[in-house]
């Protein structure tokens, strides 16, 4: 994609997802990777956050769950 002259289409390429063609019709001068590394270190931290909430709410569940047998 980096690679193509404006306004071409790329042949046919397969990815993991499927078959793409690509085609260039702009070029971005800003660079965004600052907001990328953003974006990525709050999903990160949502992504943990989840797994303690998660984590905390099972044992919970547990704790509530006991059953003694007689």
């Amino acid at each position: 994609m980096t690679t193509l002259p404006l306004n071409t289409l790329s042949e046919v390429s397969e990815s993991r997802f499927g078959f793409h063609l690509i085609e260039v019709l702009d070029i971005r001068d800003a660079d965004i990777s600052e907001e990328q590394l953003k974006n990525r270190a709050r999903r990160i931290l949502t992504e943990r956050k989840f797994s303690q909430e998660l984590d905390s709410w099972l044992r919970q569940v547990r704790a509530d769950a006991f059953v003694e047998l007689k």
